[in-house]
């Protein structure tokens, strides 16, 4: 089982930050402008990316107070139905997600078995260091 705390590598935020910029320059094809926000995470989700973003009613994510997931293998992003009323939080979650798919897709493969995913560990308390990753590459996508 992969802890989402002692597993993860460690990530400066400067680190990140990196990322979310490289993927967007990816994305755009050019250094970034300032009049290339609002950052459209859909599309870079969407059409950059190839992943499905499924909206998803609570009852279908694992624990009701997740609002997004993502399924490496499949390239889905699943969004809580409950975001797609607040532009913001909608918008933060697809970029929290694709966070994932940046910093942490490679090392979640790697420790799959055969086509078995392996099971995430999301210890309780304080929020695990992937997660905390994944909001600040969300930031830094958001408002870059």
């Amino acid at each position: 089982m992969i802890s989402l705390n002692k597993d993860f590598p460690d990530l400066e935020d400067v680190q990140i930050e990196g990322l979310a910029l490289s993927l967007l320059e990816s994305y755009f094809g050019r250094s970034l402008r300032k009049e290339d926000a609002p950052i459209p995470v859909e599309l870079i989700a969407e059409q950059h990316l190839d992943y499905e973003i499924e909206i998803v009613e609570d009852e279908q994510l694992i624990k009701h107070d997740i609002l997004g997931g993502i399924i490496f293998e499949d390239r889905i992003i699943q969004i809580s139905s409950k975001t797609t009323e607040h532009e913001g939080r909608y918008s933060f979650t697809i970029a929290h997600e694709l966070g994932h798919h940046v910093m942490h897709r490679e090392f979640f493969l790697a420790h799959q078995t055969g086509n078995k995913s392996p099971e995430m560990l999301r210890e309780k308390g304080v929020k695990p260091k992937a997660e905390k990753q994944a909001d600040c590459f969300a930031a830094a996508l958001l408002m870059p």
